[in-house]
This record gives structure tokens, sequence and C-alpha cells, in this order.
């Protein structure tokens, strides 16, 4: 039972994190304080530090200090690079996705 909950429980702050990201896109370039975010995903402040820290540690989000505010913005360059890096993965080099089904998707 622990294993099944264990994996609820990564999906759920999977869709979190997903959900931050979206949010931050939306925002960009200016970005948005994390109380914002918050507010409007329903994330408690604990909850989305956490995941707003594992998304600087992975470099996809950049935040500047404005007084006693961090304000968030995704780092479009390492998403770029990112997807660059996904589609000659999974499109071009092992055929797993058709890169039709990509284009199709960004329309």
């Amino acid at each position: 039972m622990w294993c099944v909950m264990r994996i609820c429980s990564r999906r759920w702050e999977r869709n979190h994190v997903f959900e931050s990201r979206a949010f931050l896109l939306a925002a960009h370039p200016d970005g948005i304080v994390a109380g914002d975010i918050g507010a409007e995903l329903d994330i408690p402040p604990s909850t989305l530090s956490h995941h707003l820290d594992k998304l600087k540690n992975e470099d996809l989000v950049n935040v500047r200090r404005e007084s006693t505010y961090l304000w968030y913005s995704a780092n479009t360059e390492a998403l770029q690079e990112l997807l660059g890096f996904l589609y000659a993965e999974c499109c071009t080099r092992n055929k797993a996705i058709a890169p039709q089904a990509i284009v199709q998707l960004c329309r």
C-alpha cells in the first residue's frame, strides 16, 4: 500500500510542478510573485516553495528579489534546449514519436 501511496504522491507532486511551470510561462517575460502562483493554483506556500526550488535547481526558472518579494519567471532558454533534446531523441533518432505529431501539438 505504501508503494501505491508514494506513486500517487509523486503524480500529485508532478502535476503541481507542471501547473507551476505553465503558470510561469503564462507570466513570461515579467514573471510573477510566488504568492500569486500559490493563490492561483491553490498550493500551500511550503509546497509551492518546494516545487519552485526544484524548478530553480534544474535551471528551469529564474528568480529575482525585489524588496521582500521573490519574482519567478520561466527560463525559456533552458526550456528551448530541453525541447530540442526531446525532439532529437524522440522524433529523429529513435522515432518513438512521429515529428508530425509534435508539429500538430505546437499549432
